[in-house]
């Protein structure tokens, strides 16, 4: 064959590099849109401007915004498990890397508000993904059980009780955002806690020291 031939060939894997590339920066520009109170009226045209690529391109990617929406949210979740794993320490009980957990998906309301806006509004749509937190709290709770720290509830149970606090909590900032202190904030991971089979006690230390991990409120 020759060269000219060659570099006539389509080179698959940089294909599947550019297709890629192309669909992260449609999420990105999506997981900046969110930022914006008008984001679900944004037209595509400025989506794939933002984002730098051809407006033909958006489609072979989405079915529509919606769809891209969704995606920024979890992209945004799925951050939030890898500050989790910056947070935890090896000698971490289940209880308390739970906790921090749960405090690190509340704790959107300070660190990107315009998007826990997104998620209390839209999160039971968010509760059907396998991805971003959900195989997450699967695992959380599974070792807690395994540790015996959690009673032997059924997973998805234990998940839906996890998630739909954590919604409600995310729900009640949104809504009146006066009622959540840090008090309130320990008390309902702590109850969450006390739901999946802790003790009371032992549930709220955990929450206090995981919400100290999350905020840095013990530091110095």
């Amino acid at each position: 064959m020759k060269p000219d031939d060659e570099e006539a060939r389509v080179d698959p894997s940089r294909t599947s590099r550019r297709t890629r590339e192309t669909r992260r920066k449609l999420v990105e520009a999506g997981v900046a849109l969110l930022r914006r109170a008008d984001y679900a009226a944004v037209p595509v045209a400025e989506i794939t401007q933002l984002a730098d690529v051809g407006l033909g391109t958006f489609y072979n990617h989405f079915a529509g915004k919606d769809e891209l929406f969704d995606e920024a949210v979890q992209s945004v979740l799925n951050a939030q498990t890898d500050r989790m794993a910056t947070l935890g320490q090896a000698d971490d009980s289940p209880v308390t890397t739970a906790a921090i957990a749960m405090h690190v998906v509340l704790g959107l309301a300070a660190s990107d508000p315009a998007v826990a806006v997104v998620v209390a509004r839209n999160g039971l749509r968010l509760l059907d993904a396998e991805a971003a937190l959900v195989p997450q709290a699967r695992a959380l709770v599974q070792a807690g059980q395994a540790a015996g720290s959690f009673a032997e509830l059924d997973v998805d149970l234990a998940l839906s009780l996890v998630g739909g606090s954590l919604l409600g909590g995310l729900h009640t900032w949104w809504s009146n955002p006066e009622l959540v202190t840090p008090e309130w904030t320990v008390e309902l991971v702590a109850r969450v806690l006390v739901a999946l089979g802790c003790d009371l006690g032992d549930a709220r230390r955990a929450s206090s020291s995981g919400l100290d991990r999350v905020t840095g409120r013990d530091a110095g």
